[in-house]
C-alpha cells in the first residue's frame, strides 16, 4: 500500500499497526524464543518494550497509541492440523 498526501493520520497509523502485526507474524518463532509469556510493544517493526504486565509496557506507547502493537507473546503456538 502506498500512502499519499490524501491519506489521513489515522489511516497512516493503522497502516503502521498492520505492518507491525505482519512483522510479528513473520518473526513469531524467534520472538517466542526470546519473549515467551511476556507483554511487548511493537513499533517500527521492532520490540521496543517488554514486561510481565500490560501496565509495565504501556508507557512505551505514549504518543503513538494508534500505531503501536501491544501484545503478549504466546508460550505455546498451536498450528492447525
Amino acid at each position: 500500500m502506498v500512502l499519499d498526501r490524501g491519506t489521513s493520520e489515522v489511516q497512516q497509523a493503522r497502516y503502521k499497526l498492520l505492518e507491525n502485526r505482519d512483522w510479528v507474524d513473520r518473526n513469531i518463532f524467534e520472538l517466542q524464543e526470546k519473549y515467551k509469556g511476556k507483554w511487548v510493544i511493537v513499533l517500527d517493526k521492532a520490540i521496543t518494550a517488554t514486561g510481565d504486565t500490560p501496565e509495565d509496557v504501556e508507557p512505551a506507547r505514549k504518543g503513538r497509541e494508534d500505531e503501536a502493537l501491544l501484545m503478549r507473546i504466546p508460550e505455546v503456538i498451536r498450528t492447525p492440523i
